[in-house]
Order: C-alpha cells, then sequence, then structure tokens
C-alpha cells in the first residue's frame, strides 16, 4: 500500500520513475535477443476480481508485434496495490523469468508493477540480475501498426 511518507512526494516521485523507466528501456536495449525470439509473460494488475480480458490481449498483442513469444497466458492479480512481492500472480510470473522459463514481463503500464518508485526499482533489480527485462505497451501504441515503427 502507498504510505505518505513514501517516495517523498509527487514531483519527487514523477522524477525518480523518469529515471526508472529510462533504466529499463536500457536494460531491454542491451539485452540480446535469442534467435527465436524473447520469451514472455502478460500480466495484469486489477481491483476487480473477473480476468482483465481486453488488458491482457492488448499486452499479448503488443508481445507478437515486438517478435516476442507469450510462454504463459496472461497472468493478474485483483488485490490492488499490493507491494509486488505480496502478488500470487507477479510472483508466478517472475519466477517463470528466475527458472529460465521467461526473459521478460510485459504489463499494460508502470502502474500494474507498482506506484512507488522504490518499490519498481527493486522489480528491475531482481530482472537485471536474471538477464531479464521489464516493458510496458506504450501509451500511444495502436494495433496493426507498421513494424518499421515499433519502438
Amino acid at each position: 500500500m502507498i504510505t505518505p511518507g513514501d517516495d517523498y512526494g509527487e514531483g519527487a516521485r514523477q522524477d525518480r520513475f523518469g529515471q526508472l523507466h529510462a533504466r529499463r528501456r536500457d536494460m531491454l536495449a542491451t539485452l540480446n535477443p535469442p534467435t527465436c525470439g524473447f520469451r514472455v509473460v502478460p500480466y495484469a494488475l486489477t481491483v476487480h476480481p473477473v480476468a482483465p480480458s481486453a488488458t491482457l490481449q492488448r499486452v499479448r498483442a503488443y508481445a507478437a508485434f515486438r517478435g516476442w513469444r507469450v510462454v504463459r497466458d496472461g497472468l493478474w492479480d485483483n488485490g490492488g496495490m499490493d507491494r509486488p512481492d505480496a502478488r500470487d500472480g507477479w510472483m508466478e510470473a517472475l519466477s517463470l523469468v528466475r527458472n529460465g522459463v521467461a526473459d521478460g514481463i510485459v504489463t499494460f503500464d508502470a502502474a500494474a508493477v507498482s506506484a512507488l518508485p522504490s518499490e519498481y526499482a527493486a522489480v528491475l533489480d531482481e530482472l537485471q540480475n536474471r538477464a531479464g527485462f521489464l516493458a510496458h505497451v506504450p501509451p500511444n501504441w495502436k494495433e496493426g501498426a507498421d513494424v518499421a515503427a515499433r519502438p
């Protein structure tokens, strides 16, 4: 849960997230994709007890657009903004990276990971230690976009 003293105000949080997103993009850019493409796990976070089918479909479509192979159908949690390590679906996705089944986790946006820069940074640390990555669907990405326009 977000607490008032966490991450020192909105301006500082936005600055820190900007740095973390740059780090996340750099992590992916420095990895050498396997000849068969990266293996990824779609993940979503919701507050509703119903599977976020449309969100997971968009994440899978983005993964396909990037040439990544989905190795596990979408995992999701419906507990809201609990710590990532307190969510079963997130921990299963991370376990797939830890065990070499997947190379990365793809989410709709950063909020599916955490609203706190400190938690988000811990996730990046874990993935980087495993030579894995985290990706988010760009907000302006359109399904059916030209492959030459890949971000």
